[in-house]
């Protein structure tokens, strides 16, 4: 697992946080280590239950194994487990697509000194899905993705967007450190930053975020 710092260098984010990944992205469907990530995001629809299951299996793996290890390198008496939501409203998604967060609920489950707060940002508006241009051939002609969602509608990520677009439980947020999990961080992409503010913003006393992978630049 590696560690690094996600700055305080633009207006989603007003204090640096500690962050750490498992894996290097570089994108498309080629890289072993990371397509099981892929496969739960299930954008389209189109994945086979069987591989589903064993990308969860694996995602749980490694989460349990992660964030144990974070809570022991951060020295923790407790934390509380979030996960960011995905870009479209939780009610237009069928359970198939939602294996990341099934994941990130079992696995603290079996974690230590942890708390389930995977239901604490629940989108209930559309904002635009930021990885489909970064997903080499599983695109329509239209950018279609699939279930009430005829198109990638919704706006560009913006300082706030979270706020605006999640129902976000502030009382179980308050003065509670958190670890923020996601599939995979971007920078520059700015969702993950924004939901750490979000978190802050609702009086949560600090945030570490975790992603199974980070994207890297091949040169």
């Amino acid at each position: 697992m590696k560690k690094y710092t996600i700055y305080a260098d633009n207006n989603f984010l007003n204090k640096d946080t500690k962050a750490y990944y498992t894996l290097d992205y570089y994108g498309g469907e080629n890289n072993d280590d990371t397509k099981f990530i892929l496969t739960f995001k299930n954008t389209f629809c189109w994945e086979k239950i069987n591989d589903l299951k064993n990308a969860k299996a694996k995602a749980e793996n490694i989460l349990i194994s992660d964030l144990s290890e974070i809570i022991t390198l951060e020295n923790l008496d407790e934390c509380t487990i979030v996960s960011v939501p995905r870009a479209k409203a939780l009610n237009t998604y069928v359970p198939e697509q939602l294996c990341l967060i099934e994941a990130i609920s079992c696995a603290t489950k079996s974690i230590n000194n942890a708390v389930d707060g995977t239901n604490y940002i629940l989108r209930y508006k559309n904002t635009k899905t930021t990885h489909l241009g970064r997903v080499t051939g599983r695109i329509s002609a239209q950018g279609n993705i699939p279930k009430g969602n005829n198109a990638n509608d919704g706006p560009e990520p913006y300082p706030g967007i979270t706020r605006d677009t999640c129902n976000i439980n502030a009382d179980r947020i308050k003065g509670q450190t958190i670890i923020l999990v996601d599939d995979i961080y971007t920078a520059d992409c700015n969702v993950d930053e924004d939901c750490i503010q979000a978190l802050y913003d609702a009086g949560a006393k600090e945030v570490i975020f975790y992603s199974f992978a980070k994207t890297v630049k091949r040169y």
